[in-house]
């Protein structure tokens, strides 16, 4: 089987967010090998990923379909959510009381 480039992420964290996304719906996929440095950290230039030749329009059409999907909850208020629920910025966290000087 022949592997192909079927899309461009812009740097080596996207990268490896779509390969999980494409892995996740079964298609194997992988990063172009030479387009990551490992030894100096992570990637910002932009990294190719791979598929096999007859998954690649499988594999576009899942990234199109989630990046519609990020989308959509982004304009609906449904993005990101904290781990801890509904909680919107510190109101989770205990108020610290601090001492005063006051008799």
């Amino acid at each position: 089987m022949k592997w192909v480039v079927f899309a461009t992420a812009p740097d080596q964290i996207m990268a490896e967010i779509w390969v999980q996304l494409v892995r996740s719906e079964g298609i194997p996929c992988r990063l172009q090998p030479g387009d990551t440095t490992n030894f100096l950290g992570v990637s910002a230039a932009p990294v190719r990923l791979m598929t096999l030749e007859t998954q690649a329009a499988r594999a576009a059409e899942i990234l199109e379909r989630g990046h519609e999907v990020d989308e959509q909850d982004a304009t609906k208020g449904r993005g990101f959510k904290p781990a801890w629920g509904e909680a919107q910025g510190n109101a989770h966290l205990p108020q610290r009381q601090y001492p005063t000087n006051r008799p």
